[in-house]
């Protein structure tokens, strides 16, 4: 095996264990979903896998480790995306409740999907 064939295994090695990481945590925010009744948007966690395997694939492709810039884009799309969705859910299962049974915090993403929506109110509870 020489250094090229080692990079392309190991890179779609990485891509796979990534893969399952991601694909659990999807399925932890939908059990939460399912048990708290409150959207944690975990059908989004497919987007960050997509965007991983399209720079995974341009990179075995060219043999480099970086330097292209469509996979670093993917990379980067991937990575926004999942580190708001791990927000989300972090702000979701980690905010306290206040003593009228009402979120004590509305998370990032909530807020930003509800400025996208037509019709929705917009106060600074985010009730």
């Amino acid at each position: 095996m020489d250094d090229f064939s080692l990079h392309q295994f190991l890179t779609i090695y990485i891509w796979f264990a990534l893969s399952a990481l991601l694909a659990l945590m999807g399925l932890i925010a939908r059990f939460y979903e399912r048990l708290s009744n409150q959207r944690t948007y975990f059908r989004w966690f497919s987007l960050p896998i997509v965007a991983f395997a399209a720079a995974t694939i341009r990179l075995t492709q060219l043999d480099q480790v970086t330097g292209d810039s469509w996979a670093d884009l993917a990379l980067l799309v991937s990575g926004v995306v999942l580190a708001g969705l791990c927000w989300h859910i972090y702000m979701l299962m980690t905010s306290a409740q206040k003593t009228d049974g009402s979120p004590a915090q509305i998370s990032l993403l909530q807020r930003f999907l509800n400025i996208l929506r037509p019709g929705t109110r917009h106060n600074k509870t985010g009730n």
